[in-house]
């Protein structure tokens, strides 16, 4: 009889682990879930990340999805963004994509030390340091302009969380998601 009980045991702690690796691999990087820009469309970003109350400054729509670092050495003050996904959309107006394209860059480089932006392509690069409650984090900084859309897609993460290439086909497959509703086109 014991050798049943232990092989049942073993049997229900497998089931378990099973189950857990299975909820952990649905919520794994690549997962993606379509939110609403209200006023705008709807976009498909990444499960990880957290939806902020949307914006109007300066005639652009700001939209922004955190991730916030947990755990006890991020302890103090000011919530530390492990990760930030910004979309902001402009009116068609003149600068408005100048405008745009500052909020996003100072959006995604809040509390980044000394960020370092190059252009690559369609998108622009960039590197520095997060710093919060005394913790510094190596971080990547991507910006893309769609101007078919009017919208700018930025997007910063830390070093340790992705590779150079994941963050511009992060933003790239983001943009390409964008479906505006029926009364607000892309401005010509």
């Amino acid at each position: 009889m014991p050798r049943i009980a232990i092989w049942l045991s073993i049997g229900a702690a497998s089931v378990v682990a099973v189950a857990g690796l299975w909820w952990i691999l649905g919520q794994g990087a690549d997962a993606m879930a379509r939110r609403d820009l209200p006023g705008l469309g709807t976009i498909d970003v990444p499960k990880r990340l957290e939806d902020r109350q949307p914006e109007t400054e300066s005639g652009v729509a700001i939209y922004r999805f955190d991730r916030i670092a947990g755990g006890f050495a991020f302890m103090g003050s000011i919530t530390p963004v492990r990760e930030r996904l910004v979309v902001v959309a402009w009116n068609g107006a003149a600068g408005g994509q100048a405008a745009a394209v500052t909020e996003a860059r100072q959006l995604v480089a809040e509390r980044v030390e000394k960020p370092r932006w190059r252009a690559g392509g369609a998108a622009e690069h960039g590197v520095g340091t997060y710093v919060v409650n005394t913790r510094e984090r190596e971080s990547r900084l991507t910006l893309l302009i769609v101007e078919a859309e009017a919208i700018v897609v930025a997007h910063r993460v830390w070093v340790e969380d992705s590779g150079p290439t994941e963050s511009i086909d992060l933003v790239r497959r983001v943009a390409a998601s964008l479906r505006r509703d029926a009364l607000r086109p892309a401005p010509r």
